[in-house]
């Protein structure tokens, strides 16, 4: 924090300003904390009417920013000047004026150099003799160590009276006043103090804020992860499943097969499905024909050719095999249509026919083409089943990390007001504190 100046050491400033050029921009409020263009304006004044410094040297321009360095070099040029023309040590940094600080040191350099300038002046309008008497006689009277002393400790009365030698004697009462300057100097500095605290409070408090803003996204982005891989491994288990899926092949078309039906209960659902089936016949039809050799007492190929060797019949044997003969021919041509409404009437039942056997072909290869999609139709309402029951267990997951988190936020928030209490709290000890101490200072003081 920059160490404010007294009233009465800016007005020695001014007057010693004034006194040599006239700078429209040195006000009290601007020589309170003296800005480097003001610095610059009553270097380029001062050796415009005196010659000191060199104006070979004065920076009439402002500074840019970018040149913060030369800025700083420029100002202890003239401080090193001013110091090697009075024979003297000036207790002031340049990087220091330029960063606002050392004010009463700062003042006290304008004075010293306004002094040079003067020096400077009377140099140059007087005989050699002359000067080197009055430069005698003006330097008697300053103890240069008891102004470094000062001049290093400002908050101390004495600090005040190394810009009182600069100038004639002052009477003693001007110094009585300088002491309620002096008690309010650390009155000043209580809000500052405050105010250091106060921001110090705020910061940690923002800390606290953003660490627990953080683990709380921690656990969140947890929870988020730990509901994606339980949907993960659900998916998962689906595709298992769906790899895992029987196939149904269809039986060859054949027209020497039977159908044979058999019930095969599924592993994965819980309904029986139908599947047909075709065996060969062939093997039962050459058992059959076997059996019927061996009743009739024929032995091989040989004796079942002249198994149907019609007999010859004689007599009155023909008469019972004719008449079948007769019935059986009579009975075909009875069959047969014979008039053109009875050919059309054929022809009629006879597409009806053939429509009626392709009706049940199709049915037929439509219950064939069912019976898979019936098992499919029943392995996904299992798969629904499941993944409902997968989607109730993710609902009641989310609904708990809700609540976890608004108790966590109804936490933070009590905390919070707890923290906030014990801040007033110690911030009411810590003003209770300072005014103490400022009232004993005022005690010591008096």
């Amino acid at each position: 924090m920059a160490e404010a100046p007294s009233q009465e050491m800016i007005e020695q400033a001014m007057q010693a300003i004034a006194a040599l050029a006239s700078v429209p921009s040195v006000t009290e409020k601007a020589l309170s904390r003296p800005p480097v263009r003001v610095l610059q304006e009553i270097f380029a004044e001062i050796s415009s009417a005196t010659g000191f410094p060199d104006p070979a040297v004065i920076v009439r321009d402002e500074f840019p920013k970018e040149q913060k360095q030369e800025r700083i070099d420029y100002i202890q040029n003239i401080i090193q000047s001013t110091a090697d023309f009075l024979s003297i040590q000036i207790p002031c940094e340049a990087k220091n004026i330029t960063a606002g600080k050392e004010v009463p040191q700062t003042l006290y350099f304008l004075i010293k150099l306004c002094e040079a300038g003067r020096l400077k002046k009377a140099q140059e309008n007087q005989p050699a003799g002359q000067v080197e008497t009055e430069t005698v006689q003006m330097e008697e009277p300053q103890p240069e160590p008891e102004i470094q002393e000062q001049v290093y400790e400002p908050q101390v009365e004495e600090v005040i009276k190394p810009p009182q030698g600069l100038f004639e004697a002052e009477p003693e009462p001007q110094i009585k006043e300088m002491k309620p300057v002096f008690t309010e100097e650390p009155k000043q500095q209580k809000p500052v103090v405050d105010e250091r605290q106060q921001a110090l409070l705020q910061q940690q408090k923002e800390e606290e804020d953003v660490r627990q803003y953080e683990e709380i996204k921690k656990r969140q982005e947890q929870a988020e992860k730990e509901l994606q891989m339980k949907t993960q491994q659900a998916m998962q288990q689906v595709s298992n499943m769906a790899s895992n899926k029987p196939t149904f092949n269809a039986p060859p078309m054949s027209a020497a097969r039977k159908r044979e039906v058999t019930q095969v209960p599924s592993q994965e659902a819980q309904y029986k499905v139908q599947i047909v089936r075709e065996e060969e016949s062939e093997d039962k039809e050459d058992a059959v024909n076997a059996t019927i050799a061996e009743q009739l007492g024929l032995d091989g190929d040989a004796r079942m050719a002249g198994l149907f060797d019609a007999p010859v019949v004689q007599g009155d044997a023909q008469g019972a095999f004719m008449k079948d003969i007769q019935q059986t021919a009579q009975s075909f041509n009875q069959g047969i249509p014979q008039s053109s409404q009875e050919k059309r009437q054929f022809v009629q039942q006879k597409l009806s026919n053939q429509a009626n056997s392709k009706l049940i072909l199709a049915v037929q290869e439509a219950v064939r083409q069912v019976i898979p999609f019936s098992k499919a139709t029943s392995f996904l309402e299992e798969h629904l089943v499941r993944m409902r029951q997968e989607l109730m267990i993710a609902t009641d997951d989310v609904a708990n990390q809700e609540q976890l988190r608004t108790k966590s936020v109804n936490l933070e928030n009590k905390n919070r007001s707890v923290l906030d209490a014990k801040l007033r709290s110690v911030q009411e000890q810590i003003v209770g504190v300072k005014a103490a101490l400022s009232e004993l200072a005022g005690q010591v003081v008096v």
